[in-house]
This record gives structure tokens, C-alpha cells and sequence, in this order.
């Protein structure tokens, strides 16, 4: 056979030799692509048991494909929302799981996934024991409605995390923690700290976020990025909170980066209430470090990604000034749409998907991209076990097998938008083989 010569990040190719044996060949341009390439490989063998012949490559239409998960950690570290909603109420002891993870984990890489964000209001009280301000460290895990779930210190969070980050590596897998600003879940009230609107130039605030930030990056080597928003709970003031964000999480991963120049840190900031000059003027030196990838994320859909296959909310100047300065930008697809039923239109998922790609062009007259990745999730849901079926047979079950359709389309369709329908149909096939389908017609973009 014939090696596939010119294969990038996560692609693959797959050859069928015939002498002395058939013999079925995955050849991956790095490890995702092979890992990739064998769950095709099975998949084929599954739908055509040993008949096939394979001579095709495959590579990623969009290079991180992402989801969202805003989850909280303990009653005193929630998650955007209302704090004692039932999936935030059912999700706690499963963040705390580790087979919730790496079950997550098998299937999502499966569906083609590779990145994924965790959205906290304050995550540090829940990962790190910041030098200083160690009362702020939350001991066991405490559920929503007061009740001890968990018996676990923070030395035990950190070596939980870490395992769980080490497993979403295993799988391909980049790991970002999200949060806004200026909420201080469980530090608020203490060592001067204090939280409020109005809050961010105080002394304590700055100290305890800027150390935290660093703390964070020397206890995580696998932690991949940090997400970080000018929005709730500041002081409203443009100038105060840009400069707020740039003397803490900026600061405190410059000082991290200057003295680790072998490790990439990706660092995203969330397109609200900013500029890009307020973004040089407070991140600039971090920005020209070439261990750090700094870029915008910008919501795509607003709330609702199943409402418009081509949304078209990112002003054409915005566009232009990602690429005047060369930054990138994530797409945050939010679905607020879709909690208890499951949805399936391949046609819509694939246009939706086309339509980024065009998007990521648009201000750079056609030369590249400045389309970072995207990611999908809720904003006031938890997804974790099924809580709410009726059904014995699906409560209970974990969200990412029981919303398998939907799972895998974005994934399948984000990674190569040609996926065709027949093989769609046949994938709903083997999950259900006693079922026939009728994909719906396209719909109106």
C-alpha cells in the first residue's frame, strides 16, 4: 500500500493491504489522528465486518472542537445560575467521581471531541492552597442543599484533578477551567478579601486572584487554559475592571511563564464590555511571550444555537481587528435550547458548522483564519445524570449517553462537515438495530 505522506494535527489515513493477508493500517499524524483513525477502523469493521477496502485520509475541518460545562463544585462554589436548581443539586457528587469523568471522557473522544471547558463562578477554592490565604481552600465537598457528600481535603481535590486531567490528556483531550468576575465563592470575608461590586481595586482582591492564578498553573501541569470574563460582578467601570483583569489572572500567569518558558499556556479572554486596546495596554507583555497563546471567545449564537444555522452577531470591525492584530478567536455556542429532548438534523449541525468555518475568514480577505476552536453547552444546566425520565431505563444514565445523537453529530460533523447521511444512518444503526431512518430535508439557512 501507499503511505499517506502530508498527514497534519489529528489526521489519519487508512490502508488495506492484501498480501500475505488482508491486513487494515491506521496512520496517524500524531496521536489524536491515530486514536481517531482507530475508532474508524473499528467502526468500518463493525458495519462491514472484514469486506471492506480503505484507501482515504481524514483531517479536523475545525481543529478544536469543544464543550462547555458549567458545573459547580460544592454548595460554596456554584456555578452561573440559580444555585439550587436540580441538575446543579444532582451534579455535585459526580463532579467528584472520577468514572463520571472517565467514562465523559471515552465517549466525547469517540464523538470526536478534544477540548473541554469547565465554567465555575470561582474555581481556585476548589483546585489550589493559595500560600497566604489557605482558609480560602474549601475542605470536602458539601452539597447545595448543606448535605456532606464528601469527605476530602484539598491535598485529596488536587490529586483528584489532577487525575482527571491527566485522563482527559490520555484522551486526546485539552482541559481550560472558565470562571467570571468578580465572584470569590468561599474567600469572600476573609484576609481582607471582599467581594462585591466596586471590588476590584482593592489591595486583598488583587493579591489573593493574582497568587491564585499562579498557584494554579504550578499545581496543574496538564491544565491547557484559563477563560476569563470582564462582566459580572465588577464595578462597571470599563477601565477599572480591564486593569483589574490584566493585574491578576495577567500578572499572575506572567509570572508563572516567565519561569516555565517550556510549557504553552493558552489564555482566552471573553469579548465583553472590552477593547482591544485596553486588552494591549493591560496584557501586552504577556501577550508577546512566545510560551503564550492569548485569544478572544465570542459568543456565536448568543443563547440559542438552534435557532439560525449562519448567525451573523460578530461586527464586521470586531472581524477585522482580530485580524489586524493577530489574534484568534473561540466561538462559544451556547445551547440554552435543549436539556431533556434530544435533537437530530445532520443537515442543520452541518450547515451550522460550514457556517463557522465561513465565519472564521470573514476580515482576512481569504488568506486564513482567525477560528480558534469552538465550544457547546448550557448555561443554566448541569449536565451529568439523567434526573428527570420517567423512563427506569434512562434515569440515572449519564447525559453524554443518553444525548448520543447529539454528541455525535457536532462532534462528527465539527471534525469533517462531509460525514455523509448514509453513514450517520448507519452509526444510528448499530446503536439500534431494529430501527430504520429518515434523515429530515435541509433546512432553510
Amino acid at each position: 500500500g501507499t503511505i499517506p505522506t502530508d498527514l497534519g494535527v489529528q489526521a489519519y489515513g487508512l490502508r488495506t493491504t492484501t498480501a500475505p493477508q488482508t491486513s487494515y493500517w491506521v496512520l496517524g499524524g500524531d496521536a489524536n489522528g491515530a486514536m481517531y483513525g482507530g475508532f474508524q477502523i473499528a467502526e468500518n469493521i463493525n458495519l462491514n465486518a472484514y469486506a471492506g477496502t480503505y484507501s482515504n485520509q481524514e483531517k479536523p475541518s475545525i481543529v478544536r472542537r469543544g464543550i462547555k460545562l458549567n458545573l459547580p463544585f460544592d454548595k460554596n462554589a456554584e456555578t452561573y445560575g440559580i444555585g439550587n436548581a436540580t441538575s446543579k443539586i444532582n451534579a455535585i457528587p459526580n463532579v467528584w467521581d472520577i468514572t463520571f469523568w472517565q467514562k465523559w471522557f471515552d465517549t466525547m473522544a469517540r464523538n470526536r471531541f478534544n477540548v473541554i471547558s469547565v465554567w465555575s463562578n470561582h474555581p481556585f477554592t476548589s483546585f489550589v492552597k493559595v500560600a497566604g490565604y489557605e482558609n480560602c481552600a474549601i475542605q470536602n465537598v458539601t452539597g447545595v442543599e448543606g448535605n456532606l457528600i464528601k469527605t476530602m481535603t484539598i491535598d485529596q481535590k488536587i490529586v483528584f484533578w489532577k487525575e482527571v486531567m491527566k485522563y482527559a490528556h490520555d484522551r486526546g483531550f485539552e482541559f481550560y477551567l472558565f470562571n467570571w468576575n468578580l465572584m470569590l465563592d468561599n474567600a469572600d470575608g476573609k484576609y481582607g478579601i471582599s467581594e462585591g461590586v466596586g471590588k476590584v481595586t482593592l489591595q486583598a482582591n488583587i493579591d489573593y486572584m493574582r497568587k491564585s492564578m499562579t498557584t494554579l498553573w504550578e499545581t496543574y501541569p496538564d491544565l491547557d487554559g484559563f477563560g476569563i470574563t470582564q462582566g459580572e460582578s465588577m464595578s462597571g467601570n470599563d477601565a477599572d475592571d480591564a486593569k483589574f483583569l490584566g493585574i491578576t489572572y495577567g500578572q499572575g500567569t506572567l509570572d508563572y511563564a516567565k519561569l516555565h518558558p517550556e510549557r504553552t499556556i493558552r489564555i482566552i479572554h471573553r469579548w465583553h464590555l472590552t477593547d482591544f486596546t485596553a486588552i494591549k495596554a493591560n496584557f501586552g507583555e504577556l501577550m508577546n511571550l512566545p510560551n503564550i497563546n492569548f485569544e478572544m471567545s465570542y459568543k456565536h449564537s448568543l443563547a440559542h444555537m438552534y435557532s439560525l444555522a449562519l448567525p451573523d452577531r460578530m461586527p464586521q470591525e470586531d472581524k477585522d481587528a482580530l485580524v489586524r492584530e493577530g489574534l484568534k478567536s473561540h466561538l462559544t455556542v451556547r445551547n440554552d435550547d435543549f436539556f431533556y429532548h434530544n435533537w437530530g438534523d445532520p443537515n442543520y449541525a452541518r450547515d451550522y458548522v460550514n457556517g463557522m468555518i465561513k465565519r472564521g475568514t470573514e476580515g482576512t480577505g481569504n488568506t486564513g483564519s482567525w477560528l480558534a476552536g469552538f465550544y457547546i453547552g448550557s448555561d443554566s444546566y448541569s449536565p451529568t445524570r439523567t434526573f428527570f425520565s420517567k423512563n427506569s431505563g434512562t434515569q440515572g444514565m449519564l447525559e453524554v449517553d443518553r444525548q448520543w445523537d447529539m454528541n455525535m453529530l457536532w462532534g462528527r460533523l465539527s471534525y469533517n462537515p462531509n460525514t455523509s447521511d448514509e453513514l450517520i444512518k448507519n452509526i444510528m444503526g448499530l446503536k439500534i438495530p431494529s430501527s430504520s431512518f429518515c434523515l429530515a430535508s435541509k433546512a432553510p439557512v
